[in-house]
């Protein structure tokens, strides 16, 4: 009793900052383990101040209950469900059926707060496939979303109160008085939905400013002022509840969208803390409301929009102790500066790019849709008659931003992996606190770092293929160490694969045969990538590409590596059958790609002699019966059988009896357990190393 009344009486100003960092290391263990060294020595630093020290504790046992709590949400089975429409979006919504939401990629004819009646077909989660994917399942996660399903027999049952419908009736409206230019802003900087298309949003990601489009802390204080600013010239009124109130009630109608939640946070917290006896500072608003965030779903602090939303806060909380500047617009301009080198890591983890243009140009653009863009929208929304005037400022915007990223000078980077980044941030954490005379250096430094991880292949030793986990489809890369040498073996759904290992250059495309499963994104890697040798199947006239068509015998070069086609020996009927098959020696060890190949083309191949042994088989056909016969197995004799599937896909592979006779003979690795399945070769060893 007398530590919890010391405790209650400790107001913990300034230090509530070393409770967040305690918990925020919990979740990193839980998500990274290595980093439980970290949250060891931390804890143990926390013993100097027993109360900071327990009540830490106190916390991280309360994140473990909500980690397992929301981990044992569960769904029964059954024939049909009465489900609360949450949110609808164009292609899905959002349902929730007691404590647990759902998420159906349907297009669904109701609106937020409909209750229906339906049937629910549910399907797995995937996870990352890689290190550096877009984790699908923890996204959702961090939505608080527990399953995914498809929906049928929907049937109406009522209506209930919901604000975000609301919502809705207000952008069904505005949709039919705006432009589609003007439209698309008014419901992403003030609704919070971007349906900005592909081309659009890659330009703001490009440019480092995707985050300016979120509701933050400027439009808040915006609505704020305003709102204010009425009642006081108005009314003669002064009143800090009435716009808060109002604020509130606005992002509920939003529905809490986190970059919203958080601004309203820091400004209601603000609100009490002059209403206290305690005066807290910014950065223990600033930890008060993550932490408030975590404790109503700890998922929260792996959104990538939670993270980038947080850490612009954290650093505009320093601002004017960093930059000291007296000039607005110059003060402006550096601190967009730093906002762009401070979120680069995040940025990258779904850009992949560096644009040395957005070094430049970002800032001007962020003050401009802050402080110009920004209040229009609002008034647009507010009286869409001016839209016949107005929707120019946008078909102007888009336009600048379209062009400025065709000549962004961009360099292809990649992700960094958790420890690249932490070292990115200990040096730009020595650039801002460093002396004017010392930024130079770190900042050199930073440079120095930053050329490194972008150049880091020409010192990998290892060569290194990877069968990618695209689903249902093929895509093999082939990277020969120091760089020597990148070839890509058919190219369905794999270039963000590519792009987050920062590949810059593709030597040989390989296309096996003219399915949509193997060439689907083939056009669009030969034009990012500039591919130096497109090779495709002499007796295949199914393609749109140009490209050097081979053919049994023909053969070329991979720096010293020679990749032989033994296939197809003929032209077949069916398409299947003319896929090219390679065979290729990397170190003493043998690989063997075979397409979509059928049995018939499997027939020929054993009657001509050639030599098919293989320590890898990169399985024909997806595992099908239609390929992969007993003697063409016990021909190649391969150690690793690789096959590229999708899980729970529509024809039902791979074969069981294909997998089995597989399995007499080899390790049988599928990609739909496995993820990306890379085998490392150097010094004559080979490892191999699925991701799941």
């Amino acid at each position: 009793m007398k530590l919890w009344k010391e405790l209650k009486n400790k107001p913990f100003c300034n230090q509530i900052h070393f409770l967040l960092v305690a918990v925020l290391l919990l979740l990193l263990v839980y998500h990274y383990h290595y980093f439980v060294i970290i949250l060891i020595g931390y804890l143990i630093y926390l013993l100097k101040d027993k109360y900071i020290f327990i009540f830490s504790i106190f916390l991280m046992l309360i994140i473990v209950f909500l980690l397992m709590y929301q981990n044992s949400k569960k769904i029964d089975l059954k024939e049909s469900y009465e489900l609360t429409i949450s949110d609808v979006y164009d292609d899905r919504a959002i349902l929730k059926y007691k404590n647990v939401k759902i998420i159906v990629w349907d297009s669904l004819d109701y609106l937020p707060g409909d209750v229906i009646n339906c049937s629910l077909e549910f399907s797995d989660l995937d996870g990352k496939s890689y290190q550096n994917d877009f984790d699908y399942k923890l996204y959702l996660k961090s939505l608080g979303i527990s399953y995914q399903a498809k929906i049928t027999n929907i049937e109406y049952v009522k209506t209930v109160i919901s604000f975000k419908r609301i919502k809705n009736l207000l952008l069904n409206y505005l949709k039919d008085k705006l432009s589609s230019d003007s439209f698309l802003y008014v419901e992403a900087m003030i609704f919070q939905n971007n349906n900005f298309d592909d081309d659009l949003k890659n330009g703001y990601n490009v440019l480092g400013i995707s985050h300016i489009l979120a509701i933050s802390g400027l439009h808040i204080m915006l609505i704020y002022k305003i709102i204010a600013f009425i009642l006081l010239k108005f009314l003669k009124l002064y009143s800090e509840v009435i716009p808060i109130t109002i604020i509130f009630i606005y992002c509920l109608i939003l529905g809490f969208p986190y970059s919203c939640l958080r601004a309203f946070l820091f400004l209601f917290f603000k609100f009490l803390n002059k209403k206290g006896y305690n005066h807290y500072t910014r950065l223990d608003i600033f930890s008060l409301t993550l932490l408030f965030m975590l404790f109503f779903n700890p998922y929260r602090i792996y959104n990538l929009g939670l993270i980038l939303s947080f850490l612009v806060s954290f650093f505009l909380i320093f601002k004017n102790d960093i930059i000291k500047i007296k000039n607005s617009f110059l003060n402006l301009y550096l601190t967009s500066i730093c906002i762009y080198f401070l979120t680069l890591p995040i940025v990258l983890s779904f850009n992949y790019e560096i644009s040395l243009f957005a070094i430049m140009f970002a800032p001007i653009i962020t003050i401009l849709i802050s402080y110009i863009v920004l209040p229009i929208t609002y008034l647009l929304a507010i009286i869409p008659v001016l839209d016949g005037l107005l929707r120019y400022l946008y078909l102007g915007l888009n336009s600048y931003i379209l062009n400025l990223n065709q000549m962004a000078l961009i360099i292809k980077f990649g992700s960094f992996n958790i420890l690249q980044a932490f070292i990115y941030y200990i040096i730009f954490y020595l650039v801002v606190i460093s002396s004017r005379k010392n930024k130079y250096k770190y900042f050199l430094l930073m440079s120095l770092y930053l050329f490194f991880i972008n150049n880091i292949k020409l010192i990998n030793p290892y060569n290194l293929i990877t069968f990618i986990d695209v689903g249902q489809g093929d895509s093999t890369l082939i990277e020969l160490s120091h760089n020597r040498g990148t070839m890509l073996i058919d190219a369905y759904n794999c270039i963000d694969f590519l792009k987050s290992k920062g590949i810059k250059k593709i030597d040989y495309l390989i296309l096996t045969h003219s399915d949509d499963d193997h060439i689907k994104q083939a056009s669009e890697i030969i034009d990012y990538y500039n591919v130096k040798n497109i090779m495709i199947p002499y007796y295949d006239d199914g393609f749109n590409i140009e490209g050097c068509r081979l053919r049994m015998g023909d053969y070329f070069y991979l720096d010293d590596v020679r990749v032989n086609i033994i296939a197809p020996i003929r032209g077949y009927e069916d398409n299947n059958s003319n896929s090219l098959v390679l065979k290729f020696n990397i170190d003493g060890y043998s690989f063997l790609f075979t397409g979509d190949m059928t049995i018939q083309e499997e027939d020929d191949l054993i009657k001509s002699n050639i030599n098919l042994k293989s320590n890898v088989l990169k399985v024909g056909h997806h595992g099908s019966k239609t390929s992969s016969q007993k003697d063409f197995i016990r021909f190649v004799n391969p150690d690793y059988s690789v096959i590229s599937v999708k899980r729970d896909n529509y024809y039902g592979l791979p074969d069981l009896e294909v997998v089995s006779l597989l399995e007499q003979t080899s390790t049988v690795l599928q990609t739909k357990d496995c993820g990306n399945i890379e085998f490392y070769i150097y010094d004559n060893v080979m490892k191999v190393k699925p991701y799941r």
